[in-house]
C-alpha cells in the first residue's frame, strides 16, 4: 500500500531540545527494524540510547531533523562529505521524508563545494539500500566494521553520490 506524501513536513536545524525526540525516534526504528536486522535482542537499547545521548550533545546543531509539528518525524546527520545517519520513523517510512531529508543534505554538502557524497549503510537494510539506489546513489564497495557493543563485525555497503553532475548548477 503506498502511503500518503507528507506534505506538512519542515526540515530544519537540529537543536539540544530535539534530542530527546530523536532517541524516541530512534528506539522505534531499533524496535521495528534494526535489532532484527542485526540479529541483536531489544534488550541492548538502554546500553545504546546512553551512547546515543552522549554523542548526540556535541552534534545537536548540525542534525537536520524533518518535523511535523513539535514531533520529529525524521532525522539526518553528516560530517563533511559523509552523511553519517539518516532515520525515518517506521510510521513515515513512505511518504516522502527520507528524500527530503537526502536532498537537504546532497545540498548542503554541495554547497560546501564537495564533488562526491558518501554514506554508509547497513548490508541487511535491503530497504534502504533500494532507496539508495533508486535515489541515484551507487553502491561502491562491501566491507565489515567491529562493533565493540555487539562483540561482532556489522556488514556494511558504502554508497556514493556525484554531487556536481554535468548540467546541474
Amino acid at each position: 500500500m503506498k502511503r500518503e506524501a507528507v506534505t506538512a513536513v519542515r526540515i530544519r536545524p537540529g537543536t539540544e531540545a530535539d534530542i530527546a525526540e530523536i532517541i524516541r525516534l530512534s528506539d522505534a526504528i531499533w524496535r521495528h527494524s534494526v535489532a532484527k536486522m542485526l540479529g541483536i535482542d531489544l534488550h541492548h537499547w538502554p546500553a545504546i540510547a546512553g551512547i546515543m545521548h552522549a554523542e548526540l550533545i556535541p552534534i545537536a546543531r548540525a542534525i537536520l531533523v524533518a518535523a511535523r509539528g513539535s514531533d520529529v518525524v525524521g532525522y539526518s546527520y553528516r560530517d563533511s562529505a559523509m552523511i553519517e545517519d539518516l532515520w525515518v520513523d517506521p510510521a513515515f517510512q513512505g511518504t516522502g521524508v527520507g528524500p527530503q531529508l537526502l536532498r537537504a543534505q546532497v545540498e548542503a554538502i554541495a554547497a560546501s563545494g564537495y564533488r562526491t557524497a558518501s554514506l554508509e549503510c547497513l548490508e541487511a537494510n535491503v530497504h534502504a539500500r533500494r532507496f539508495y539506489e533508486r535515489e541515484g546513489w551507487r553502491p561502491v564497495y562491501r566491507y565489515s566494521r567491529p562493533s565493540p557493543l555487539f562483540h561482532r563485525d556489522i556488514p556494511r555497503i558504502r554508497f556514493e553520490y556525484d554531487v556536481w553532475r554535468p548540467g546541474r548548477s
